[in-house]
């Protein structure tokens, strides 16, 4: 399926990943992440995060070699963590091992679906400018809404697993780990209407919001009441899921279900427009 070219690409690259992950440096490095989060007095960790990576390929450091899809995907994080170590002078951590997360689909809540955009223009990376069409312009869009199914693929997840350990061979860790939480219904609704709609109905229709935020605050809750019975979230208190910061922290031994799932899952949201 691999050829042996792209296969020896992938485990050197994990071999060198891997001497920086357990290197001192970053195993005391982790420990600081967790030291902060803990509230102890240490020094704050500074890192570098939001890269326009496409603009990053110094000396052609982040150039792929592999021939196959799917392990280039896997060379060019491996290139970007090594890239991290080389140039960025700072904080920026890395686990020692390979992380598969676990298998599931949701078919969404109905009003996603109804998003329509134009790409307008842009400097060479994936962030472009966008005019967003207005799909939720009145009531009647609403009425695609429906609450989430969440379907868990347990069957998938040994595989996947064993998939990787095939390809990296004993070169890394691969372990398998659930999800975090991160909600941002702004930023969707944003999307799916513009911000400039948005800013006049705070004005003229500020219930009309209120039940389009409320539409989403009913899914998520659905989401995340399903996502926390399959089993999908983490709860180890090593997930980075606060975006630039990782989520390292002692859980405490009165942590609901024992820290486990949402018990230990930490969350982030944000309304990014306001």
């Amino acid at each position: 399926m691999y050829s042996s070219n792209d296969i020896s690409i992938i485990r050197d690259l994990c071999k060198r990943y891997m001497e920086i992950a357990t290197s001192e440096k970053h195993v005391k490095m982790r420990k600081r992440f967790r030291d902060v989060n803990d509230l102890k007095v240490v020094r704050p960790p500074l890192i570098i995060e939001e890269i326009p990576w496409e603009q990053m390929n110094y000396e052609h450091f982040l150039d792929c070699k592999c021939e196959n899809p799917e392990l280039r995907g896997m060379e060019y994080g491996l290139r970007v963590a090594l890239f991290r170590e080389k140039y960025f002078k700072c904080d920026n951590y890395i686990e020692p091992y390979w992380v598969v997360y676990k298998s599931y689909s949701s078919t969404g809540n109905g009003i996603d679906d109804l998003f329509r955009e134009e790409v307008r223009d842009g400097l060479h990376t994936t962030i472009k400018s966008h005019k967003y069409i207005d799909v939720l312009e009145d009531e009647s869009s609403l009425e695609a809404f429906h609450l989430p199914v969440i379907t868990a693929y347990p069957e998938k997840d040994e595989y996947n697993v064993n998939h990787v350990k095939e390809i990296v061979g004993d070169t890394i860790p691969v372990i398998l780990r659930g999800h975090g939480i991160y909600h941002a219904p702004w930023d969707r609704i944003a999307r799916l209407r513009g911000v400039q709609p948005i800013l006049y109905d705070m004005y003229d229709r500020p219930e009309y919001l209120l039940k389009i935020r409320q539409l989403y605050a009913d899914a998520y809750k659905s989401e995340m009441d399903q996502m926390e019975a399959l089993g999908l979230y983490e709860g180890n208190g090593s997930l980075p899921v606060l975006h630039c910061t990782p989520g390292y922290f002692t859980v405490p031994e009165n942590a609901p279900n024992g820290g486990r799932g949402l018990g230990g899952t930490w969350y982030r949201t944000m309304a990014q427009m306001f």
